[in-house]
């Protein structure tokens, strides 16, 4: 084995002035510079695109008519008029489906019924409402019911009580409602609403001409 032996020298390098340590801070951006930088930078989000969407049936408690059915009634009487189910035309609810009413003569109109007396009830409900597209705006309707044996719900002067409505627009869905008490408080018998036999959508135009009629019920 050979053995070397000699002298290692080592000088340190001069250590750094004042203005080389200052000029290599502003070339070198700080930690804490570079968050703040990153912080001020604005986040860009991109936009949330919505799709549209479609109107829902309102929620009743009791239906008379919604979306060209009458599910509830087994039979119709309407009086100077003929109806078309499940027309093609959304009921403004988003189903393609609603009730053509077209009246031949004055006062016509849908009248969905029970049979046998049998009744419906509109006790657990406080409001009555319906939808109607009319041809035109100024045209008046009017919504009644009758007790089974087609008993007619009075008011204190022996009339049948009615709710009466005009439409405001053409060929647009208006909704249209009513307290319940209003049209099934007798003047003798108090509240029937538990009795309902069948109802009416009529329209009070003396003129022949359609409708469209859809989510009549109680909520």
């Amino acid at each position: 084995m050979t053995t070397v032996t000699g002298t290692i020298s080592f000088t340190p390098p001069a250590p750094a002035t004042a203005a080389q340590v200052a000029a290599a801070l502003a070339a070198t951006p700080s930690f804490v510079a570079a968050v703040a930088a990153a912080l001020s930078t604005p986040v860009v989000t991109p936009p949330v695109t919505t799709p549209p969407v479609s109107g829902t049936a309102p929620v009743l408690k009791v239906v008379f008519a919604q979306n060209g059915q009458t599910p509830l009634l087994p039979t119709e009487y309407d009086y100077s008029a003929t109806d078309a189910h499940a027309d093609t035309v959304d009921g403004g609810d988003g189903n393609p489906a609603c009730i053509k009413v077209t009246v031949t003569g004055p006062w016509g109109g849908f009248q969905p019924s029970n049979l046998n007396n049998a009744v419906t009830d509109f006790s657990a409900c406080s409001t009555l409402v319906v939808s109607v597209k009319s041809p035109a705006a100024g045209l008046p309707y009017s919504m009644q019911f009758l007790m089974g044996g087609d008993l007619p719900i009075t008011d204190a002067a022996g009339n049948q009580t009615s709710f009466n409505f005009t439409s405001t627009k053409a060929n647009v869905w208006e909704r249209f409602s009513c307290a319940k008490a209003l049209l099934m408080t007798d003047a003798k018998a108090g509240d029937v609403s538990a009795k309902i036999y069948k109802g009416a959508i009529q329209s009070h135009s003396g003129t022949t001409g359609t409708f469209l009629l859809d989510n009549w019920g109680g909520s």
